[in-house]
Formats: C-alpha cells, structure tokens, sequence
C-alpha cells in the first residue's frame, strides 16, 4: 500500500506543480499558493488575492489520498479532466474517487465510490 500512495503522491504533486503556471492570477495582489501535506495527504493549490478591502481564499485543486492509497478529487474548479490525466499516468479508475459528489451519485460515475 505504501508503494501505491507514494506513487499517487508522485502524481498529484507533478499534477499540482505543473498547473501552477498556468492559473492566471485574477488581482493585482493575489498569489497562488502549493499546500503539500506529505504526512496526512492533502494537496491543494489556492489563490489568494485581494478585492478592494475583501481577502479572498478561492480553492483550484484538492486532492486527499487515503489511507486505502485511493485519490480523493475533493474540488476542481477548472475546466481541466484530471481524471482523464490521473488515468493517463496509471491510476486506475478504481482508485479514483470524485469526492465533491454525494456517495449515492458516485455509484454511476464509473470511478470508485470510497
């Protein structure tokens, strides 16, 4: 199981790096931000900016590994298919889960419900 979640680990942070160019910053004093927690999983990329006297905190990317070495697509908020790039790179369907969705609507997403 350890060999599976490093390898999924690989891939998330390769993922995450390789997009974080490619996020265009919205405001003139917004940053994008790499959130690597490699003890307890969780991958994020945010973006935090400024809109006029407001702090934004807006999530691109969540991703959790479990402890089963399944992904966890917690947020996407992009146009971009990960599943389709996660499965490119040798992650089965089965241990993809679509997490943002309820458990009942996962039954027919053609990945794994948890």
């Amino acid at each position: 199981m350890k060999k599976k979640i490093k390898l999924h680990q690989n891939i998330l942070i390769s993922f995450l790096e390789s997009q974080l160019p490619l996020i265009p910053v919205n405001a003139e004093k917004a940053e994008n931000q790499l959130i690597i927690d490699k003890v307890n999983h969780h991958y994020l990329l945010v973006e935090l900016s400024w809109e006029g006297k407001k702090f934004r905190y807006d999530t691109v990317f969540h991703f959790d590994i479990k402890a089963n070495g399944k992904i966890w697509i917690m947020a996407n908020a992009t146009d971009v298919d990960i599943t389709r790039i996660f499965m490119s790179q040798g992650v089965s369907n089965q241990d993809i889960v679509l997490g943002f969705h309820h458990a009942e609507l996962r039954e027919a997403s053609g990945f794994a419900v948890a």
